[in-house]
């Protein structure tokens, strides 16, 4: 696929680095930190106010570990290696195990949370969502390439949206923020051209249906 990236216009330059800069902050390593602190910084029911008092800087350190720092360092180190041409991951062959990778840190990490005491269930519901994303993006990209972004963002947004019910919360505001992120990503990737538009809109609904799919499914099996 040809990324105007490789020969930008003149005029686009400046477009192609700032499409390659949203696609860098708001990527699938960094979402999942933004889902979680948004829930946790904006949720108002009693439980999630324990939470902002007691394990503030436990769960966002715990989130920050296993889903950004973890595996950047597992990316970076297979691009030194070889094992990846890319950190986009453009070949479909590169994925696979790099989704595996990511359901098991974030499982791992659903798991410490159900064993910190009077924690909120929204945070390893919504981990646990996650998990179940990648675990359907990895049985799509053997059919054909989905967007992980696309995904992540679709993820976010299903967030925000279940998490308003849940928790009893105004996240109106998070709600917008996610679309206008869905919004800005979903250009970036279709500008770059790293995805056609049925991939990062497929990966899209794929992750809000997943994400809340799984959400609901944590609290119907433990709780």
């Amino acid at each position: 696929m040809v990324s105007l990236w490789n020969h930008p216009p003149p005029p686009f330059k400046v477009l192609s680095k700032l499409a390659h800069l949203i696609s860098g902050i708001f990527s699938p390593l960094t979402l999942p930190v933004l889902g979680i602190s948004g829930i946790l910084f904006w949720g108002e029911s009693a439980d999630i106010y324990i939470a902002r008092s007691y394990y503030v800087w436990l769960i966002l350190a715990t989130i920050l570990l296993f889903t950004f720092i973890f595996p950047f360092i597992i990316l970076y180190s297979a691009k030194l290696m070889g094992i990846i041409e890319s950190w986009d991951l453009r070949k479909q062959s590169e994925r696979p195990l790099m989704y595996l990778l990511g359901i098991v840190f974030l499982t791992f990490t659903c798991r410490y949370f159900m064993q910190i005491p009077l924690l909120s269930a929204i945070f390893p519901a919504t981990v646990i969502g996650g998990a179940v994303v990648l675990g359907m993006c990895l049985c799509l990209n053997f059919f054909f390439k989905i967007s992980v972004h696309g995904a992540s963002c679709g993820a976010l947004f299903g967030v925000f949206i279940l998490g308003s019910f849940i928790t009893h919360s105004d996240l109106w505001l998070l709600t917008s923020l996610a679309a206008l992120i869905s919004g800005l990503v979903g250009f970036s990737r279709l500008y770059l051209g790293e995805h056609t538009p049925f991939q990062f809109y497929t990966g899209w609904g794929v992750g809000i249906l997943a994400q809340i799919i799984g959400m609901i499914g944590f609290y119907y099996f433990f709780f």
